[in-house]
Order: structure tokens, then sequence, then C-alpha cells
């Protein structure tokens, strides 16, 4: 009897640790995730350069116009360039440049996933550089036209001087974007589909938080000693060109970091099956 009732307790003990101990494919899963934590977090300096923009302000203050028609293109319509952009090469990139570039190349993989995200960081950059000059030039021509105290004045430049950098921001969304979310699927097994679509919208939500934290450290540091500051209610007083000009050396560092996460990122496929050799299989 007792030495029944000490198999019996052996059973149950198996038995409770048996449900807390993990698969090997769910380790596997688990260390296939926490690889591509780095390359999650390397992109989200080019989203962050992406939300953290000032475009609607801007185009408020410039002429919105539309050539010599009477039609005033409203502020907040200006992203629309963004949205064009994304829409137009998102959809006939794979249809026809994808096909014209492998004909050319003779490859069947053009751009890896690596590569697309690579692209979409440095044209997040671009756009930092194109918001910086034209903002840069937007300032000089308000201050030579006396609207530097003038919060309502117009000047006398055209908005769609923002479209750069917008179709800039487009681009990143079309090559960045795309390229991680194929990225997440391709190399997370496909039991964990869901958190490879979870971890881009992750990114933009830490990009946001992110990039709320940079303008306040900005307003704070650069107003120090009752100065105007980088980033005051009046664009013409302040300097949205070195606020934008940060956010592009941000960028630089962010690429650096990406790059140097594909270098250590081996990518295969998840959940790979070696198949036994015919010697093998007919030994067996």
């Amino acid at each position: 009897m007792l030495r029944a009732h000490a198999d019996s307790s052996n059973i149950e003990v198996l038995n409770t640790n048996s449900s807390n101990v993990c698969t090997v494919e769910q380790v596997e899963d688990l260390k296939r995730t926490l690889s591509i934590i780095p390359l999650w977090s390397a992109m989200i300096t080019s989203l962050l350069i992406q939300q953290a923009s000032f475009r609607v302000l801007q185009a408020d203050t410039m002429d919105r116009h539309v050539g010599t028609t009477k039609f005033r293109m409203p502020a907040g319509s200006i992203p629309i360039f963004e949205v064009i952009t994304f829409t137009l090469w998102s959809g006939c990139f794979d249809r026809f440049m994808m096909l014209f570039l492998q004909k050319i190349t003779g490859k069947v993989l053009v751009l890896s996933h690596k590569q697309r995200m690579g692209i979409g960081v440095l044209f997040s950059i671009a756009s930092a550089l194109a918001a910086s000059i034209v903002e840069s030039i937007r300032r000089k021509q308000a201050i030579k036209q006396g609207l530097e105290g003038n919060t309502d004045g117009i000047v006398n430049m055209s908005a769609l001087w923002l479209a750069p950098q917008c179709v800039f921001a487009g681009l990143t969304s079309a090559f960045g974007s795309i390229g991680q979310m194929e990225f997440y699927y391709a190399v997370l097994p496909k039991t964990m589909s869901s958190l490879a679509m979870a971890l881009l919208p992750l990114a933009i939500g830490v990009a946001n938080i992110v990039g709320t934290v940079i303008v306040k450290l900005v307003k704070v540091i650069t107003a120090r000693g009752g100065r105007i500051g980088w980033l005051p209610d009046n664009l013409n007083q302040g300097h949205y060109d070195y606020y934008y000009f940060l956010l592009a050396l941000l960028g630089i560092g962010g690429f650096i970091y990406f790059v140097a996460c594909c270098y250590w990122f081996e990518e295969s496929a998840p959940n790979q099956l070696v198949e036994p050799h015919e010697d093998e299989a007919d030994t067996t």
C-alpha cells in the first residue's frame, strides 16, 4: 500500500511538472521573437520622423492657391501627397517595378525585406532634410516680408513646397512599413501571425510617445533663459528647421543602428525541417 501510494504521488508530481515545461518549438519561437526586437526597434526612428511633423501649421502660413485659380487648398489636405505617393508606389511596385528589375538583374528576389526596410529609413532621413530646407526658406521669406511677429500673415511662398517631404514620407511607408510587415511574416512562425501583425502598430505607438517626449525636451531646453526657443507658437519666430535637422540626425543614427542589427541578424525560415537524404531513408 505504501509503495502504491508513493508511485501515485510521483505520477502526480510528474504530471504537474510536465504542464509547466515548454516544448522545443515554443522555446525556438520565443528565441525567434527576441531576435527580431533589435530590428524592430531600429525602425522606430523612421516612424518617429513621419509622425513628428508640423506640415499643417506650416501650410497655414503659406500661399495655398493652386496655380492661378482662386481655389485654396485646406491646410489639413497637405498630407494627401503622402497618401497618393504611398498608394501609387505600393500598387505599382510589385506589379510593374519588380518585374522590370527582375528582367534587368535576372534575379527573382531583387530586394530583400531588410533592404526594403533600409531604403525606407533612408527616405525618412530625406524627408526630414527636405522639411528642414523648406522651413528655413519659408522662415527667411517671412522675415523678409516683415511677418516675424505676425501669426496671421501669409508668406509669399507656395504651400506646394511642402510636397517633396510628403512624397518622401509616402515612400518611407511604401518601403519601410510594408517591408516590416513582410519581414515579420517571413521570419516569425505562422502560429505567431497575430504578433507579426501587431508589431508595426506597436512601433508606431512607441514612435508617437518618443516624438512627444522629444518635442517637450526641445521646447524646455531651447527656451531656457527666457529665449523664444525652437518650437514656439509663432513659426516665424522659432527655428522649426533646426528641429527637422535634429530629426534627420536621429534618423542617420537610427540607420547606422539598423545596419548593425542587419549584420548580426541571421534570417532563415521559421520551423524549417531538414528532409533526410535518400540514402539515409533507405538505411532506416
